[in-house]
């Protein structure tokens, strides 16, 4: 078994354990005698499975009892997120962590500064959603407080993606709960969680829906701890250059092959009062819903107002993305493909991955809004020549 040393509860130490507790319903049979200390090393190793280092363990004794005895742990003038893991008996890595399930996870992010003594509970089955710190500092509460918001976002999330209908409502259950903890971390004055947030909000890095949100925490925390190492990861990770095409952007200027032959520059096939650019492909159920049913009307009645649509495929066949237009009776607009299949290079310029997908330009070329889909998307566009009617 891994060990780097152990202080058993029944030992005596010099001075009182930084970090002790007990662990209710702790089986030996199903999950290994020890608590494992992990350093992520990093931002955005934060929460990730097998990334961290593991420093040190705890031996849990007969009545689930752990300590730490004092001058064990690596110096922390600064604090610390460290994660407490437990792990199940047999497991062949002790730095695994398990996210599937944020109630059961098998770890919890600590905000440790030295000199603090901390007491912690939790159950072995629920680690994560059981975890309570005896008398916390205040970024530990903001960490049990962001835990609580977390469990009960993703409940929602499972819920609203049962329920959802397609794929359209699945990205945006997905879309609600990473919203609720960027709100978390908009909201709080604690560094450690407000990135324990935005880790939590995509273990895997997948910001492509919110990276307005991604910046703004950026530029927040840029402001008030640019030196702090993991600043300096959150700020490089949301440089707008290395985002996706955020709300109040100029559209890049890209030259387009169009339906017809011709190759035009954006700007030029920018209608005369807003124009929405529709990213979808012939084989994506919910785009070919949205061109007949939210697009195909919007057009009919708001074109001759000055709506411009102008459409681009993400497609390989010229033949199968011609039949889906024609179908969908989407060619009434201008379309546009590099007929490149996966890798479009216009994708890449706006830097997304994933449709359906739109961004909602003026004549400028401003975006004024992105990734608005059927009843939002047909609001948002009354709305807009309603405002104009009035002015």
């Amino acid at each position: 078994m891994f060990a780097l040393g152990v202080c058993l509860i029944t030992m005596t130490c010099s001075s009182p354990a930084p970090i002790q507790g007990t662990i209710s319903d702790w089986e030996p049979d199903e999950w290994n005698d020890y608590i494992y200390l992990i350093d992520p090393g990093s931002w955005s190793r934060l929460a990730a499975s097998y990334q961290g280092t593991v420093l040190d363990s705890f031996q849990i004794d007969e009545q689930g009892r752990f300590a730490l005895p004092a001058g064990r742990l690596p110096r922390a003038t600064e604090p610390q997120v460290w994660q407490l893991a437990l792990q199940p008996e047999g497991s062949e890595y002790l730095n695994q962590l398990t996210n599937e399930e944020p109630d059961s996870s098998n770890y919890f992010p600590l905000v440790y500064l030295e000199g603090e003594h901390i007491q912690i509970e939790a159950e072995a089955q629920r680690f994560q959603g059981s975890f309570t710190i005896d008398h916390p500092s205040v970024a530990n509460a903001a960490m049990l407080q962001l835990r609580d918001i977390r469990h009960l976002a993703f409940k929602e999330y499972l819920q609203e993606k049962a329920a959802a209908n397609g794929l359209l409502k699945q990205e945006e259950a997905l879309l609600n709960y990473q919203n609720k903890l960027f709100a978390f971390a908009k909201q709080t004055p604690q560094l450690l969680p407000a990135l324990t947030a935005i880790r939590w909000a995509s273990i895997d890095h997948y910001y492509e829906r919110v990276p307005e949100a991604l910046f703004a925490q950026a530029q927040k925390w840029k402001a008030k701890a640019p030196n702090h190492p993991w600043v300096q990861e959150l700020v490089a990770r949301a440089d707008p250059d290395q985002l996706p095409l955020m709300i109040g952007e100029q559209i890049p200027d890209a030259i387009l092959p169009i339906l017809n032959g011709d190759t035009i520059a954006i700007q030029n096939l920018l209608a005369k009062e807003i124009t929405i650019l529709d990213l979808w492909a012939s084989w994506c159920a919910p785009c070919r819903i949205e061109n007949r049913e939210v697009l195909g009307p919007l057009w009919e009645q708001y074109h001759s107002r000055g709506l411009g649509i102008l459409g681009y495929a993400l497609e390989a066949e010229r033949s199968i993305w011609l039949s889906a237009m024609r179908n969908d009776n989407a060619d009434r607009w201008p379309q546009a493909s590099h007929l490149n299949g996966d890798d479009s290079p216009f994708f890449q310029t706006l830097g997304i991955r994933t449709i359906p997908a739109n961004f909602l330009i003026d004549q400028q070329g401003r975006v004024l809004a992105k990734n608005l889909h059927g009843t939002e998307l047909e609001d948002f566009i009354v709305d807009f020549f309603q405002k104009k009617q009035e002015y």
